[in-house]
């Protein structure tokens, strides 16, 4: 069970990184358009969400976090479930 907590608290954290890092990246896209008197390329924009961050998290657990990436099964609804 602690394995668990423990690898959804790095999960996490990461894609709270993650969303900010990315949210940070538009956020420094958009001003610099703004700056050059540019509209603004939606194609160009990371626009994170919960479901591409789950995405990227999945194609990338395995290198990430070797010693969680087979504590569980990476569940991609909320709230508890049974383990075992």
């Amino acid at each position: 069970m602690l394995v668990l907590v423990a690898w959804r608290e790095k999960a996490y954290n990461w894609a709270l990184h993650e969303w900010q890092r990315q949210y940070a990246l538009d956020k420094a896209y958009r001003d610099a358009c703004l700056a050059a008197g540019v509209e603004v390329d939606t194609k160009n924009l990371n626009k994170p969400s919960q479901a591409k961050l789950r995405r990227e998290l999945n194609a990338i657990k395995r290198e990430l976090f070797p010693l969680y990436a087979g504590s569980d099964q990476m569940r991609s609804a909320g709230g508890n479930h049974a383990v075992g």
